[in-house]
């Protein structure tokens, strides 16, 4: 049998962080153990099931969907190519929803895809109740399946529709992360595994925003912040929709990369 530190020690065209994580998530077999045990005799089952892993990721295909989970703002979530894999950056979109939600608000995430901002939200503010709407119902199996998962079935309701379209109720807080890439952009060569309806939009990446910006205002009660994720040289125009549809309080929030990665807009008490 192959020992781990053998199967480690074997060139590949993987990165020893995939690999440490490959081994942990996809295959229990936590980096302590794998430091610990180089002698750890794999079974050929394994080493079967490690070695097609690897010929997916040195084939291209995203670590996350190689293991079909991914973790946001503390949360694993089940992921498929149906959906976004979950980024960092959007981790400050779920922040500022989690800290300038009012007590007991209802939120809208908007395209919620894997759930990540909605479950992310409900998690840390259980007084909140959530809708999260996609127009995919691969994405929303996935949502739906993370929020069992997570024991947030209860807080958050998944609806399939476009945008705000047919939904029935008030918010007091709307979240977006948006497709908001330029349909042109050489950047979406790069993510062919990805869902490219979640990703790219046209007029140079400003025509979801722009859907948002407009359709939002009649689904915020009075007060009602609607906060949303952006493209790093996109600040400037997103502020600006937000004031010529009427929103007041308008500002952004910066990334941990000091980009403003969130612009935000309030509707008028």
């Amino acid at each position: 049998m192959t020992t781990l530190g053998a199967w480690l020690a074997e060139p590949r065209q993987v990165s020893v962080r995939d690999l440490t994580l490959l081994l942990a998530h996809g295959h229990d077999i936590p980096q302590s153990r794998q430091r610990s045990e180089p002698k750890l005799e794999l079974s050929a089952e394994l080493e079967r099931q490690l070695n097609a892993d690897v010929a997916a990721l040195e084939a291209g295909r995203p670590l996350a969907y190689v293991l079909g989970a991914w973790e946001f703002y503390g949360l694993e979530l089940a992921l498929t190519p149906d959906t976004l894999i979950p980024r960092t950056d959007t981790e400050i979109l779920a922040q500022l929803a989690i800290e300038r939600a009012p007590e007991n608000a209802h939120i809208l995430d908007i395209g919620t895809g894997s759930g990540a901002i909605a479950l992310a939200i409900a998690h840390h503010r259980p007084d909140c109740r959530l809708c999260a709407v996609d127009i995919s119902a691969a994405a929303l199996a996935i949502a739906e399946r993370n929020a069992a998962t997570l024991g947030l079935t209860e807080r958050v309701r998944f609806v399939e529709t476009s945008w705000c379209t047919g939904l029935d109720h008030s918010f007091d807080l709307i979240v977006s992360n948006p497709p908001y890439i330029n349909a042109g952009d050489p950047l979406l060569s790069q993510l062919v595994d990805e869902p490219h309806m979640a990703l790219a939009s046209p007029e140079g990446g400003f025509a979801a925003l722009h859907e948002i910006i407009a359709s939002a205002r009649s689904y915020l009660r009075p007060g009602g912040l609607l906060a949303l994720e952006h493209g790093y040289d996109q600040s400037i125009g997103v502020r600006q929709l937000l004031r010529d549809f009427g929103y007041v309080n308008v500002g952004s929030q910066k990334d941990l990369a000091a980009i403003d990665r969130v612009s935000y807009g309030m509707r008028r008490a």
